[in-house]
């Protein structure tokens, strides 16, 4: 087999380093944070992940997503009791 039909055994982007998917593992266990919050901290120590990669690291690891904001929406107006 020529050079140029060759493959990389290892095509595509490169995994997040072990040492960051490490914190981000201990960051949600110990705060709950979501992705955004995740991703905010980590730029504050120079580290430049994406809030996409804290998912991948989360669902990889079996953790949760973190807290969930709750949002009002249509169904829960109408559950509110109109006073007259």
């Amino acid at each position: 087999m020529s050079a140029v039909h060759r493959r990389k055994n290892n095509p595509g982007r490169p995994r997040i380093a072990l040492d960051i998917e490490q914190l981000v593992c201990k960051m949600v266990r110990e705060n709950e944070w979501g992705y955004a919050r995740i991703q905010g901290e980590l730029k504050k120590l120079d580290v430049a992940i994406s809030k996409s990669s804290v998912a991948n690291i989360l669902r990889r690891n079996g953790l949760p997503r973190g807290v969930q904001k709750y949002t009002a929406s249509s169904d829960y107006v109408y559950m509110i009791p109109f006073k007259s």
